[in-house]
């Protein structure tokens, strides 16, 4: 979650996070955290952003 945060903010983008502690607890408190962007015009973006976060890139010689 936080290298997800991070690149959003780094971005400009303004988010909240919902649920960020939970997913330890029984349900019904055991719902996973959410990124929830908070202009519908920074949605776009923030997928682009979000899709990229999971790939890994090694370089080497």
């Amino acid at each position: 979650m936080g290298l997800a945060r991070g690149r959003l903010e780094d971005a400009g983008i303004e988010i909240m996070i919902k649920n960020e502690f939970a997913g330890t607890g029984f349900p019904p408190y055991n719902e996973g955290a959410q990124i929830w962007v908070l202009h519908d015009e920074d949605k776009e973006v923030a997928e682009k952003i979000l899709s990229n976060v999971n790939k890994v890139e090694i370089s080497g010689d």
